[in-house]
């Protein structure tokens, strides 16, 4: 026999449910704001969050932080200027009083105000962008995605200046001592070039999967590689000495995936994710990783710290469809609040105007 549950029972249980939901929720949460109150963003100190968005559905956009005044913006790009990003924002980079945008499915790398984040200016002509380490003020390394190739920007004139051939896909890049590092995601190795020449002057031998990379407070070089599951290879962490491109140390995580590998303001902590959020002291060389935040049944998906607040920020993607929570923690990895932003949100960037 089939049993009736009237309607006013569908809405107390509909209630009663959100009700524990935003119970759970920090009250650091912020409401949907007016964009015409926020924009321009009064503060000083922000963060720039990257909204990947869904594969090929060209809902990319970016959510606001603003330290100063705690207010969440999020769209902040479609909203200020009525047009969508593109699909999926890869990362973000702040240089020079501008913020760059970089749209990798939509091959281009968006240039907009840092305050009010209208577009100025658009670089195109990319396979697939991913990650801006720059150099100078006129001069700057694009990572590509299975581009084989490096690509080199000049930010003043909005323009791709030079096509460097490098195998593979490219993620993050450090330059340090005239020389940018180079990870691999489908290699072994860590590509070396000359920023005078914009020649390949070296590969380092790793384990598969070079992804992130992070200088500590001894200017080593610390390397995240992810590993190869079908070929039962580990995520493993690396140390180079970037002053004779040697491997240093080598740390077996014991853990089939590692990505966003950061540093502490002091970079003598590290901390990426493995499922869990975990860390390393830097500088102590008997020193272990140690489990730093447990997932707890949440999909961590991009890791930053915020050098303003001393704050470790980790974001979940839930079920990669719907809005992502930013959860920050202290250095002691003490939750401290959290807030919604857009969705899949990975790469963060923390800057000062």
């Amino acid at each position: 026999m089939r049993h009736r549950i009237d309607l006013n029972t569908i809405r107390f249980l509909n209630t009663a449910f959100l009700a524990a939901v935003l119970s759970l929720q920090s009250c650091d949460e912020k409401p949907p704001v007016n964009v015409e109150d926020l924009l321009p963003v009064a503060g000083t100190r922000l963060a720039v969050l990257c909204d990947e968005g869904n594969f090929q559905w060209g809902n990319a956009d970016i959510t606001v932080y603003d330290t100063d005044r705690q207010s969440v913006i999020e769209n902040a790009f479609s909203r200020s200027n009525n047009n969508p990003l593109g699909d999926v924002c890869q990362s973000a980079s702040y240089f020079s009083t501008k913020l760059f945008l970089v749209i990798n499915n939509s091959q281009k790398i968006e240039i907009v105000s840092p305050s009010d984040f209208k577009k100025q200016q658009t670089i195109n002509g990319f396979h697939s962008p991913r990650y801006i380490t720059w150099v100078n003020a006129g001069k700057g390394y694009v990572s590509e995605y299975y581009a084989n190739s490096i690509k080199v920007i000049n930010p003043i004139e909005g323009r791709i200046t030079e096509d460097i051939k490098c195998p593979g896909w490219h993620d993050e890049m450090i330059f340090t001592r005239g020389k940018l590092y180079i990870t691999s995601i489908n290699r072994d190795k860590l590509y070396v070039l000359n920023e005078q020449t914009n020649e390949l002057i070296d590969s380092i031998p790793l384990s598969y999967g070079s992804n992130s990379l992070a200088l500590d407070a001894n200017d080593k070089l610390w390397v995240l590689c992810t590993g190869d599951a079908g070929k039962g290879t580990d995520a493993q962490l690396y140390r180079i000495h970037t002053g004779y491109d040697t491997v240093e140390r080598i740390i077996q995580l014991h853990k089939p995936t590692a990505t966003r590998l950061c540093t502490n303001t002091s970079r003598t902590q590290l901390f990426w994710i493995s499922g869990d959020i975990y860390s390393l002291q830097a500088i102590d060389e008997s020193a272990v990783p140690i489990p730093f935040i447990s997932a707890s049944g949440r999909q961590f998906y991009g890791l930053n710290y915020n050098p303003f607040t001393d704050e470790l920020w980790a974001t979940d993607a839930i079920d990669y469809t719907q809005r992502s929570v930013v959860y920050r923690y202290r250095i002691d990895g003490a939750a401290i609040g959290q807030f919604r932003s857009g969705i899949n949100t990975g790469n963060m960037v923390f800057y000062a105007r």
